[in-house]
């Protein structure tokens, strides 16, 4: 009976111990956690300030370099640069690095916000959409294969490029000519709306509302004149039946000017 006490005690001490050390290792373990969170959410601002300024510096620099090259300016590397871009964007290679600037500028200028990405995003879209419909407008009456239309926008530094080449040959394989244009424009519609946060169908909602709170206002004056009528008529001939008659003539002068 002894023995069974001793042995009770020194398993007793034993998961004492295992429990002392587990809870020291879990302790070790939350001290451990917090120290990396503390060093993660630590950031010097010099840094990201520094971040920033590098790629607002280097986006200013490939502007630059790239309208330098687009003009056969920027040297053998320059030029040959350009003309592959020519060849994949076309005609927007103009405007593209300027886009590339402002974008840069735009998103750090809104860091965090979602919305100006989808600007940025939608302004992209709508450069490649433009030069699809380029690409219509130059080479709708006989489509050019998608590497067809590459070595045209490289060699002559307009159309649509491979990219536009490409969404007008699946375009037109698939809705033809008429549809061809009538989807790119209704992309172009729809990068436009999100640029610019304005809704083609505002006005005609706030036309619909006047023209509704115009016929309710109406009803209600009828309404209120049919109750004056009602009242004049119950009313004998006085002074307070001759002023309601008054009151209702002046209401019909102001709704025949109004209208």
């Amino acid at each position: 009976m002894a023995t069974k006490g001793k042995n009770n005690s020194r398993k007793k001490s034993n998961t004492s111990s295992r429990t002392r050390s587990s809870s020291k290792r879990t302790s070790t373990k939350k001290k451990s956690t917090k120290q990396v969170k503390d060093e993660l959410e630590f950031e010097d601002p010099f840094f990201e300030d520094s971040s920033k300024e590098i790629i607002l510096w280097s986006s200013l620099a490939l502007c630059i370099l790239l309208c330098i090259s687009n003009f056969g300016l920027g040297g053998v590397a320059g030029n040959a640069v350009a003309d592959f871009l020519f060849g994949v964007f076309g005609i927007i290679q103009y405007v593209l690095p300027f886009m590339v600037v402002f974008s840069a500028f735009f998103i750090i200028s809104n860091y965090g916000n979602k919305v100006a990405i989808a600007k940025v995003v939608a302004g992209f879209v709508l450069l490649i959409f433009i030069s699809a419909f380029v690409e219509l407008i130059l080479n709708g009456q006989e489509i050019l294969l998608p590497l067809d239309a590459f070595s045209y926008a490289k060699e002559r530094h307009y159309g649509g490029g491979l990219i536009g080449g490409t969404i007008v040959f699946a375009v037109n394989d698939s809705f033809g000519l008429l549809g061809a244009y009538l989807i790119v424009l209704i992309a172009m519609i729809v990068c436009t709306i999100i640029i610019i946060e304005k809704f083609a169908f505002d006005r005609v909602q706030q036309s619909s509302r006047y023209h509704a709170d115009r016929a309710a206002a109406k009803r209600r004056v009828r309404r209120e004149r049919m109750l004056m009528e009602r009242e004049a008529n119950q009313t004998r001939f006085n002074s307070d039946r001759q002023a309601i008659i008054d009151k209702i003539q002046q209401d019909k002068e102001l709704e025949l000017q109004q209208m």
